[in-house]
């Protein structure tokens, strides 16, 4: 169970005209503030917001992803000479989570492309080790001028509801029980549209692309060089077979569209071309998939359900071509 050790709120407020904008402190709570009742609301709903980006599937997808940090995090960074580093393993460590959040937020306001927006730092305690969570909620106009409890208590919803980046440190892999102070769990909502460099840049962590989007820079090149686009599947083919290893083929998709209906498969389909065809007669085009049994199903998550528990009345492909 998450047990929130502290807490530091900043408001960052960037305009145009300030080249130096600097982060309002909200309010900063220690292990004895969170004792109380209004502190211990605002322990409650920063405590649901880590479980929830706890939950998070991080390499799993675009949104939630695994960083490495670069060698500039090992870089002094704050007028004492510690490193982004030195920061984070002071903060979850019970350091001064005044002085130390402070630099977290003074980072995020000066990173080029940062938003204005509120800053939450936490250290909590989780899995019988101690993390540090830095969480990007949205921007409150009025945060400065109340207090950091009735922040969290009048503003719960918004925060609950709109928060959409967070960063966890040190890195955690559950089955092996083994953290990497080496790596952080970065989540950005939406991050399979956009996904922000700015919110991993400010703590000095190395980019990590997603299978897809390595895929698509990777052809980008190609179709901006000499060797232009591809003449045929077989061309295609090849290429991915060069390029791309195996996990990359796994996890990368290729969307196909026929008929206004739009697949996405896997690029090793394609490389492997053992379940996936694509055929032509006359003006008509087909997308062949063979496999194993179908599932076929409506809904997602809880409410996902099989329509059918075995398909057997199916008819043979030479009754349809």
């Amino acid at each position: 169970m998450v047990e929130v050790t502290g807490i530091g709120v900043y408001s960052c407020v960037k305009t145009e005209d300030d080249e130096n904008p600097d982060p309002s402190t909200v309010g900063v709570l220690d292990s004895e503030d969170l004792a109380d009742d209004a502190g211990a609301e605002a322990s409650r709903i920063c405590k649901e917001l880590i479980e929830t980006t706890l939950n998070k599937k991080y390499g799993d997808s675009k949104s939630a992803r695994n960083h490495w940090f670069s060698g500039e995090a090992e870089v002094n960074r704050t007028d004492e000479g510690e490193s982004v580093i030195d920061v984070l393993e002071a903060t979850r460590n019970d350091g001064d989570i005044e002085t130390y959040s402070k630099h977290i937020a003074d980072w995020y306001i000066t990173e080029i492309q940062s938003r204005s927006d509120l800053i939450i730092v936490a250290p909590f305690e989780e899995y019988n080790r101690e993390f540090v969570a830095v969480i990007k909620t949205p921007f409150l106009p009025d945060a400065h001028e109340i207090d950091t409890e009735e922040v969290f208590v009048e503003h719960e919803r918004i925060i609950r509801e709109e928060t959409d980046k967070s960063i966890i440190y040190p890195f955690y892999d559950e089955f092996e029980e083994e953290t990497n102070t080496e790596r952080a769990h970065v989540y950005q909502r939406h991050g399979s549209q956009h996904y922000a460099k700015y919110w991993w840049r400010f703590l000095r962590l190395e980019e990590e692309k997603h299978p897809d989007e390595f895929v698509e820079d990777t052809i980008a090149q190609r179709f901006d060089g000499k060797d232009g686009g591809f003449t045929s599947i077989e061309d295609f083919v090849d290429y991915a077979s060069r390029e791309f290893d195996d996990d990359t083929g796994q996890e990368a998709t290729v969307s196909v569209e026929i008929a206004n209906t739009s697949f996405q498969i896997p690029l090793s389909e394609f490389q492997q071309q053992d379940n996936v065809q694509l055929a032509k007669e006359g003006n008509t085009y087909y997308v062949v998939l063979s496999g194993t049994e179908p599932q076929m199903t409506v809904g997602s998550g809880g409410n996902k359900r099989s329509l059918f528990d075995k398909i057997d009345d199916l008819p043979r492909p030479s009754d349809l071509f």
